[in-house]
């Protein structure tokens, strides 16, 4: 929650206040400026009475454009230097420029590096992240040793099912391609060979897109799939049909 600072009241306090902002930019402002500089530690009335309490002392000049006051820092207060002394102070502000630059670009490094430490695991999460990839090696090592032991990874009856669906879609696979060709084999006759018609409408064969009937043979016959038990009829539904004929 944001606490709105408590207004100065106390006319010198303000003043001071005030002749902070002048000091550190040498140019005008008018009393709203002074209270937008404040941040809410200056009302209008404060400001006012401070503004003209600093005219009176001779810290400030008043300037009227049409409605508004203009005030600036009196600059008679100021110290005139002599050339010498300007360009002593034009060398110092030139090394302190070039030094903050300086101290600009190893923040912005340093700022760099931080964020990049930032980034970085914590070391109870690098401890968490070791824990689970030690897991993941053992289950993996695992695996792999019972399929270089031959281990049987699927029941017998699941490897029969397999082999049983593969081998039923190969085979309709197979019979539909047949009576796909012989179908274009018909709508061509003699006028033109299939693979005009193939081209004509955009039809692919297996071979153009890499798929082999005859590599696709697994070398095996699967064993027929079992027919469901016939439910066998009880004793009591016997009964019922001999009670019905009745």
């Amino acid at each position: 929650m944001y606490l709105q600072p408590a207004a100065i009241k106390d006319t010198d306090a303000a003043g001071t206040l005030i002749m902070s902002f002048f000091e550190r930019e040498n140019r005008p402002y008018s009393p709203q400026d002074c209270i937008n500089l404040s941040q809410g530690k200056l009302k209008k009335a404060a400001v006012e009475k401070a503004l003209s309490a600093l005219v009176e002392k001779g810290e400030l000049t008043e300037k009227v454009i049409k409605s508004t006051r203009a005030y600036m820092a009196n600059q008679s207060n100021f110290e005139v230097h002599d050339d010498e002394t300007k360009e002593k102070l034009e060398t110092e502000i030139a090394e302190l420029t070039e030094e903050a630059k300086e101290l600009d670009t190893e923040l912005k490094s340093l700022t760099g590096n931080v964020n990049r430490l930032n980034a970085q695991l914590t070391d109870e999460e690098l401890k968490k992240e070791i824990k689970r990839l030690k897991e993941s090696t053992a289950e993996k090592e695992k695996k792999l040793e019972k399929l270089q032991g031959g281990a049987v990874l699927i029941t017998e009856e699941d490897r029969e099912n397999a082999i049983y669906k593969y081998c039923t879609a190969r085979s309709l696979w197979r019979k539909r391609k047949a009576l796909c060709n012989e179908l274009i084999d018909a709508m061509c006759g003699d006028a033109k060979h299939p693979r005009e018609l193939r081209e004509e409408v955009g039809i692919e064969t297996d071979e153009e897109r890499g798929f082999l009937l005859a590599e696709s043979d697994l070398g095996v016959t699967p064993k027929p799939k079992p027919k469901p038990a016939k439910v066998q009829k009880t004793a009591k539904t016997s009964s019922v049909k001999s009670a019905k004929k009745k």
